[in-house]
């Protein structure tokens, strides 16, 4: 299912009229939503921040946004937890009462130490991210 589809299908669930209405209620401009929905490529490069608030905003998953061959809404691939070998991390994870998921290329044991940097980074970064807006 292509990102268009699953947007004019989220839109419907959600009692969306038309994309300019889920810009504003994505808190994004109409013509980056529109880049999205019209073209091919869909979200693949759009922010990781950017698709988890479309997520929150629109009651799916990130996976169900970013894989085409994700169909159901709440699909998700891997917990962080499950995933995560760094203590710390899974330690804030925990305190924070967050449940945040990512799809990861391979196991985490596969990873190269520069991917596995990379995805604690990424992780870290939507943490604080969160953490931030629930100050808000």
């Amino acid at each position: 299912m292509k990102f268009s589809e699953k947007i004019d299908f989220l839109m419907q669930q959600n009692h969306i009229k038309n994309l300019r209405q889920l810009a504003s209620i994505l808190e994004m401009p109409y013509t980056t939503l529109w880049d999205y929905y019209s073209k091919n490529t869909g979200i693949e490069n759009a922010k990781l921040i950017t698709i988890k608030r479309m997520a929150t905003k629109l009651h799916c998953s990130i996976d169900y946004l970013a894989y085409d061959e994700v169909t159901d809404t709440s699909s998700s691939v891997t917990k962080v937890m499950e995933t995560v070998r760094n203590p710390y991390m899974k330690q804030i994870i925990e305190e924070a009462d967050y449940s945040v998921e990512l799809r990861l290329p391979k196991p985490w044991e596969q990873l190269s130490q520069e991917e596995r940097r990379r995805i604690t980074e990424e992780s870290m970064d939507l943490f604080y991210e969160l953490k931030r807006q629930s100050k808000d």
